[in-house]
């Protein structure tokens, strides 16, 4: 089975076809030189420190990683996972000039960032952000950015799948290509053979080979204004899960008929739910567009473009439901962010977060707002009690939590009170029981730090 990783440390890739339209296969070494400069001078390498939280430990981690600038004045594409609770991030660029960098918007769903250089400098240079729509199997790339942590490179191979459908990935297909990604090539760019970048390096093997693959840039130009005015993109929500007309891999076909798309669930309490649609029902079209799935490749730009949906402005489906043809008009809803808020309490060693239907489906099952235990530090006085990851927290010494702010004005009374109290009762909901734990915070266990990146 393979295993697939993020390209964060996470090299990319020019077709005969292309190149035929370039003159002969005896210009490919100035041709691939000509792509390679429109863009390796904006490429960035890119190192953080991010606050990362892995089977309920909390640490704080380097990260090494790429990225392409986008304009004169240093706003840089790359990727949400390098930069991801990032607590510091620097950059260098190709003229050996380094910068710190600030986040001016990221998606965890497309997997996409924007951040920008600190700096007044307005002569970047930037690269050409194309269309891949028209990228198809064969095409020549270039791949750059910073494998291993070793700076920048650029290496060389073909686009194998243009439209590589991955389960886990609900909103975009992949560009997949034979060049290597290794850890450090997330967020470089991927360049076509004209010189523009037509995607970012996502994800690799971690058995190595030639199997590797970019976010398109057709998903990303969907998405970049928002990151860019609003931080954030502005997903619409309506609650159902998908299923395409035929899956090989599972043996599940539908008929075809009308074509559509199959709805596999419906969320309770969801605008969907609301409206009235049914588990079963096949979505021919919404507001008279068509939406076939008739393979599975269809189905991110479906759901993408769904999400992509104005929130609060209704929307007409046209269904098939039991052999018969009926309207049904809903309303999505803003979706909100994907994942809670999150504070860490140093002292305590945890890091507390807010309950997310999206993040955290099971603690909305039982708590639809509040606030739970999303991890501890390896030292910490939290590990050593009763408190386990996941748990709601209701109360603590008696005060009831329903925000971070109710959790940081208790810690914050403790901190000043600690020379007189060194132990709390939390009250906690834990797989729907309830029950009270005693944390003792009298040992500092984080007066040691780590620096990171002393210059």
């Amino acid at each position: 089975m393979k295993t697939w990783i993020f390209a964060a440390l996470l090299s990319l890739p020019l077709s005969f076809s292309s190149l035929a339209q370039e003159n002969s296969i005896e210009s490919m070494p100035e041709t691939i030189t000509r792509a390679k400069e429109a863009v390796y001078p904006s490429v960035v390498f890119i190192r953080s420190v991010n606050d990362m939280q892995d089977e309920g430990l909390s640490a704080k981690v380097n990260i090494s990683g790429s990225g392409v600038i986008i304009s004169n004045d240093g706003l840089v594409l790359t990727n949400w996972h390098v930069i991801n609770k990032a607590e510091r991030i620097r950059c260098q660029v190709t003229d050996g000039e380094h910068y710190q960098a600030e986040v001016v918007g990221s998606d965890r769903d497309i997997d996409i960032a924007i951040i920008r250089l600190k700096t007044d400098r307005k002569d970047f240079p930037a690269a050409k952000i194309e269309s891949s729509a028209n990228m198809k199997e064969g095409d020549f790339v270039l791949a750059m950015g910073a494998p291993w942590g070793m700076s920048r490179s650029v290496s060389f191979g073909i686009i194998s799948c243009p439209k590589r459908y991955l389960e886990s990935k609900e909103y975009t297909l992949y560009l997949q290509t034979d060049a290597t990604i290794s850890p450090g090539n997330s967020g470089g760019p991927l360049v076509n053979i004209q010189g523009s970048v037509i995607g970012i390096n996502t994800l690799g093997n971690t058995a190595g080979g030639d199997i590797g693959f970019a976010v398109p840039s057709s998903t990303i130009l969907q998405i970049i204004n928002d990151l860019k005015t609003r931080k954030n993109v502005n997903w619409s929500w309506i609650g159902i899960d998908l299923q395409a007309i035929s899956n090989f891999s599972k043996d599940i076909f539908f008929e075809k008929g009308r074509g559509g798309v199959i709805v596999a669930n419906v969320e309770p309490k969801s605008p969907a739910e609301k409206a009235g649609l049914q588990t079963h029902d096949r979505i021919l079209s919404i507001n008279g567009k068509k939406c076939d799935a008739l393979s599975e490749e269809s189905l991110p730009d479906i759901k993408r473009n769904m999400a992509l949906l104005p929130a609060n402005t209704p929307v007409n489906l046209e269904v098939e439901r039991a052999g018969k043809l009926i309207s049904i008009n809903l309303t999505p809803v803003e979706r909100g962010p994907a994942e809670g808020e999150s504070s860490t309490f140093d002292r305590w060693g945890t890091t507390f977060a807010e309950i997310n239907r999206f993040q955290t489906p099971t603690l909305f099952h039982h708590q639809e707002k509040g606030i739970y235990l999303k991890s501890y530090t390896e030292k910490s006085n939290a590990r050593s009690s009763s408190l386990s990851v996941n748990d709601i927290i209701v109360a603590i010494d008696g005060q009831k939590i329903t925000t971070l702010d109710d959790v940081k004005a208790v810690y914050d009374a403790a901190m000043k009170n600690i020379d007189n109290k060194t132990k709390m009762t939390f009250e906690v909901l834990s797989n729907g029981r309830q029950s009270k734990v005693v944390l003792d915070y009298s040992t500092d266990l984080n007066a040691d730090t780590d620096d990171f990146f002393d210059e």
